[in-house]
């Protein structure tokens, strides 16, 4: 019997990493861009090719990648040109110990999603120096020391941050982990 079912979900990382880094959300790109958002969903979600039949651009397509400012082909290159996909979500049920990682592996894992986080624009610097040291592999009372804080306030100021960020606890193993 297994414990946990988990969802991936399949989306053109070029291009939701270009909406992102210009605009911040596939919503905001719409808003400022005037292209329907449903339109732009669709070629984040692999949903419809940016290429025609005759093998040219579509305009939708052609439109997006204007709005980003570069070619559709930074966004869409050979191996994403033709895919139109009916379904980008896949489901697999998994045991607890199936997810369940320890040692060393655990931690590089937690490092490199507070890595991750640090990546956010919404934290403040005090929180990113907390969360960055965690990063880096100092502990909670070495932080403390360095900050001239608590290292309950050093937990304090890395579990906001983790919050303020984009990515989920859950999906990056941290649930639990900054907050406890």
């Amino acid at each position: 019997m297994s414990d946990f079912n988990v969802q991936v979900k399949v989306r053109n990382g070029r291009l939701l990493r270009a909406i992102r880094e210009r605009y911040g959300s596939v919503t905001e790109m719409s808003r400022q861009s005037g292209i329907n958002l449903h339109t732009i969903s669709l070629f984040v979600n692999l949903k419809y090719s940016p290429i025609l039949r005759n093998g040219d651009w579509s305009e939708p397509a052609f439109d997006v990648s204007s709005a980003l400012r570069c070619e559709p082909e930074d966004l869409w290159p050979e191996q994403l040109k033709r895919i139109a996909i009916r379904r980008n979500v896949a489901e697999i049920d998994a045991s607890a110990d199936q997810l369940v990682v320890e040692g060393p592996e655990r931690m590089n894992m937690i490092r490199d999603c507070l890595k991750k986080a640090l990546d956010t624009s919404k934290i403040n610097d005090r929180n990113r120096f907390a969360l960055q040291a965690l990063a880096d592999g100092l502990t909670l009372e070495e932080t403390g020391i360095e900050m001239n804080i608590s290292r309950e306030r050093v937990r304090q100021l890395a579990a906001k941050a983790v919050v303020r960020t984009r990515s989920s606890k859950f999906l990056c193993g941290l649930e639990g982990e900054v907050n406890g």
